[in-house]
């Protein structure tokens, strides 16, 4: 779905597109696919990353107002998604796509855990 003003390698996900969530241009795809009466059964690849406000960038085009910068590797690894799950499904009859989890972004969990700073082999703490 829409990987502009995405950073974070880690958020990209793959799911039914009835389960994906944080993603404006998903969002906007469901509602054409319920009007046209598909519900589920489509799989797609997302990030849960909310995109940064920073990345949009207007522009003076007659259709198209604004737009959301790439950067080079997202797109790069929603196809590598993509391609993964097509490959799977192919080989393997058993496979089922995966149910993502809840999105964690700004808990209170992840703020938390966030804040603690990864040991090095010495036991001393990164700066």
């Amino acid at each position: 779905m829409g990987a502009g003003g995405r950073l974070d390698p880690s958020s990209v996900r793959l799911a039914d597109i009835s389960r994906t969530y944080n993603d404006a241009f998903a969002a906007v795809v469901r509602r054409g696919y319920r009007k046209a009466g598909v519900n589920n059964g489509i799989t797609v690849v997302f990030s849960d990353e909310l995109a940064k406000p920073a990345s949009l960038a207007l522009t003076q085009q007659q259709y198209k107002k604004s737009y959301f910068g790439t950067c080079s590797y997202i797109p790069a690894l929603f196809g590598l998604f993509i391609a993964s799950h097509i490959i799977r499904d192919v080989v393997d009859s058993s496979y089922k796509v995966p149910r993502p989890a809840a999105s964690l972004r700004g808990s209170s969990a992840e703020c938390a855990s966030s804040k603690h700073s990864r040991r090095s082999n010495s036991g001393k703490q990164r700066q």
